[in-house]
C-alpha cells in the first residue's frame, strides 16, 4: 500500500511492524502518537476491571476496594507501554 502511493497516512497499533513498511529513502515514515495521561488511563482500567466479566483478567473483588489498595497491590500493571514501545514485551 505504501509502494503504491495512494495513501497519506496508515494507522496501526503494530508499530515495529508498521515500521518495516518504509524504506526511508523513497517511501520515509512519520510517527506520532496520541497518548492518555497515565494516571486517568490507570484510574480507568482499575474501574473497568471491576465490571468487563468478559475481560480475561476481571476481578469482581475490585469492586471492594479502594484504588489505593489496588494500586499498591502486585494486581497494578507493570509500564505495559514502556515495554511494548521498547519492544520488549
Amino acid at each position: 500500500l505504501v509502494q503504491s502511493g495512494q495513501v497519506d497516512m496508515i494507522t496501526t497499533q503494530y508499530l515495529h511492524e508498521g515500521a518495516t513498511l518504509f524504506n526511508g529513502q523513497e517511501h520515509r515514515g512519520r510517527c506520532f502518537t496520541f497518548m492518555r495521561h497515565p494516571i486517568e488511563r490507570a484510574v480507568s482500567l482499575f474501574h473497568y476491571l471491576g465490571i468487563a466479566s468478559h475481560e480475561p483478567t476481571y476481578d469482581p473483588q475490585l469492586r471492594y476496594i479502594s484504588i489505593e489498595m489496588w494500586a499498591r497491590s502486585k494486581r497494578i500493571e507493570h509500564n505495559w507501554m514502556t515495554r511494548f514501545l521498547s519492544n520488549e514485551l
